[in-house]
């Protein structure tokens, strides 16, 4: 039987609290804390690590920055001399995007994710193709067929 070899993954979108390159023995990494919903009553702190070759990509992260990271999801099995097990998480990044400061994410081609502003009688919010895009032609020939 064939195994799933598909790391669990996730997507976190925060501001970054603090960014640091961490040395445990021989081994060096960049750990990155971010913030889910910093001021909130119940913020949430994530810790992100970054290794090897992905250190580079957390080089530029600076604090107070909002980010989106995507990382693997990476679970560890400890069993103390003693014969207690314990469960660890821990992410590994491997992704990372600064948002601008109206906290929209830069895309390759020079624009930024986010819905396209609808056009001034186009309620369709799939029918701009860009920021400065007139409304879809096709939008007219979808409200005919409603």
């Amino acid at each position: 039987m064939a195994s799933d070899t598909k790391r669990s993954s996730a997507i976190i979108v925060g501001t970054v609290e603090s960014s640091t390159e961490i040395t445990r023995g021989n081994f060096t990494c960049h750990e990155t804390i971010i913030v889910e919903k910093p001021g909130d009553k119940y913020p949430n702190p994530v810790t992100v690590e970054w290794s090897g070759d992905n250190m580079s990509k957390a080089a530029d992260i600076q604090v107070g920055d909002t980010v989106t990271i995507a990382c693997n999801v990476r679970g560890r099995e400890w069993k103390s001399p003693s014969g207690e097990v314990k469960f660890f998480l821990s992410m590994a990044g491997w992704k990372v995007e600064a948002h601008d400061k109206a906290g929209r994410v830069p895309m390759g081609d020079g624009g930024y994710s986010g819905p396209p502003p609808a056009g001034p009688d186009d309620d369709l919010p799939f029918t701009t193709c860009s920021i400065d895009a007139e409304p879809s032609p096709i939008a007219p020939a979808l409200r005919r067929n409603v």
